[in-house]
C-alpha cells in the first residue's frame, strides 16, 4: 500500500501548460442551476441538477441536453411547493432517461427519495414516483441492472437506502443497513453484485469513515467494510475498473497536512487495498468523481480552496496513471465558488466536467461544462 501527498505551489507547471480547455460554458439565468451529474450519448450530453425557483429559495428538479458542441437541445425543470433535487441519471436500454433525486414537495415524510423516467427526445415525463419511511430520505445515485432494472442508493433516516425498481417505476425490493451511515454511489459489477460507496460516523459525527458495502442482486449484504484513519475520510464516488477492482475517491483529513485532501483508494473485489493516494495542500480539496480513462489512468475532480481564509474554490482536475501517481493536474475557475462534481472520457478522448460557477459571492450559480484536451 503506497501512499503520496503532493503540495501544489508550480508543481508540474510545464504539464500545466498542455492541457488544454478546448470548450466551455455556462448555462442559467441570474438564479442558481446546479450540475451534479453527466452522461455521454450518441447525440452529445444531458446533465441533471436542481434549478431555484425564482424568489423563492426553493428549487426545481433539472434535467438538460446538450449536443456535442454544448448547446442545449432542451432542457426541463419542475416541481411543486417545496424543494425538488435531481442528483443522478443514466440513459436506461429502452432509450430514456431514468434520475434521482429526492424531494419534501410530496411523497411520505420530510424527504423522499425521488425518481423519474424522461423520453430522451423530448425531456417529457413518462412517469415519476417516490419512495420511502415518514423520515428523511434521499436519493443519491442510480444504476441500471443487467436484468433491465435500477438501483438507487442514499439515505433514510442516518442508515444506507437501498432500492431496485423496474423500468415503469414498481419497486422490487428495498433495503435498510447499519446506523449513522450514508449512501452516496452505486454500481452493478460485471458479476451482478451491487456496491454501495459511503461513510459512516462510527467514530462520531466529525470522525467519518469511508464505506464499501457489497450485496448480491436480492439486496442482500455480503460484505462492509470501512476504511480510513484517525480522523475523517468520505467515500463520494465509486468505479468498477476494468481489471475487476474498485476505486472511489472522497476526501481525507487523516493524512496530508490536517485539512480536506483529496483522497483515491484502489482496492481488489475482496475490499482488500490495493493503493491509497491523497493530493492537497494546507487549504480545503475535496474530490467528487472519479473516472477510468482509456489509457488504463484515472481521472479525478472537485474543487480546491484559493486561500486558507477564503470561502473561494476552482475546479480541480487531476490525471493519475493506473498506480495513482499524478499526471498532471489542472484548476480552472473565476472569482468566486467553482466545483466540479462529475467527470467523464468521450469516446473520442476528451474529457468533460460538469459542476456550476457562482457569479457573485452573494450566490446565483450557474450550470458550467469544461472539455479538456
Amino acid at each position: 500500500m503506497k501512499i503520496t501527498h503532493i503540495f501544489l505551489a508550480f508543481l508540474f507547471f510545464t504539464r500545466l501548460q498542455a492541457q488544454e480547455v478546448v470548450l466551455e460554458k455556462n448555462f442559467g439565468e441570474r438564479f442558481d442551476e446546479l450540475g451534479k451529474s453527466l452522461i455521454e450519448t450518441k447525440e452529445g450530453f444531458v446533465s441533471c441538477g436542481y434549478k431555484e425557483r425564482k424568489g423563492t429559495g426553493k428549487t426545481d428538479f433539472y434535467v438538460v441536453k446538450f449536443d456535442k458542441n454544448f448547446s442545449v437541445v432542451w432542457e426541463k425543470f419542475w416541481g411543486k411547493e417545496g424543494t425538488d433535487y435531481t442528483q443522478s441519471l443514466v440513459y436506461s436500454k429502452d432509450g430514456n432517461l431514468i434520475v434521482c433525486g429526492y424531494t419534501n414537495s410530496f411523497g411520505f415524510g420530510a424527504n423522499d427519495v425521488f425518481v423519474a423516467k424522461l423520453s430522451f427526445e423530448s425531456g417529457e415525463i413518462v412517469w415519476e414516483k417516490t419512495f420511502g419511511t415518514k423520515g428523511n430520505d434521499v436519493g443519491n445515485s442510480v444504476c441500471e441492472t443487467k436484468d433491465g432494472n435500477f438501483i438507487v442508493c442514499g439515505t433514510s433516516e442516518n442508515q444506507v437506502y437501498a432500492l431496485k425498481f423496474t423500468p415503469e417505476g414498481e419497486l422490487v425490493w428495498e433495503k435498510f443497513f447499519s446506523k449513522n451511515v450514508f449512501g452516496n454511489s452505486v454500481l452493478e459489477t460485471s458479476e451482478e453484485k451491487i456496491v454501495i460507496f459511503g461513510q459512516t460516523q462510527a467514530k462520531g459525527v466529525e470522525n467519518t469513515d469511508a464505506l464499501v458495502l457489497v450485496l448480491d442482486k436480492n439486496g442482500n449484504l455480503l460484505v462492509e467494510k470501512n476504511f480510513g484513519g484517525e480522523k475523517k475520510e468520505t467515500a463520494n464516488f465509486g468505479i468498477e475498473t476494468k481489471d475487476g477492482n474498485f476505486v472511489f475517491c472522497g476526501g481525507t483529513t487523516s493524512k496530508g497536512l490536517g485539512n480536506f485532501d483529496f483522497w483515491i483508494v484502489k482496492s481488489d473485489k475482496n475490499l482488500n487495498t490495493i493503493w491509497e493516494q491523497n493530493y492537497g495542500s494546507d487549504k480545503w480539496e475535496s474530490s467528487n468523481c472519479v473516472v477510468e480513462t482509456s489509457d488504463k489512468g484515472f481521472s479525478v475532480v472537485g474543487g480546491t480552496q484559493f486561500e486558507s481564509e477564503s470561502q473561494s474554490t476552482d475546479f480541480w482536475i487531476l490525471k493519475l496513471d493506473e498506480n495513482g501517481e499524478l499526471v498532471w493536474e489542472k484548476t480552472y475557475g473565476k472569482e468566486h465558488i467553482d466545483s466540479a462534481n462529475f467527470v467523464l472520457e468521450t469516446k473520442d478522448g476528451f474529457l468533460v466536467v460538469c459542476g456550476f460557477t457562482e457569479l457573485s459571492h452573494y450566490g446565483n450559480y450557474q450550470l458550467s461544462l469544461v472539455k479538456i484536451k
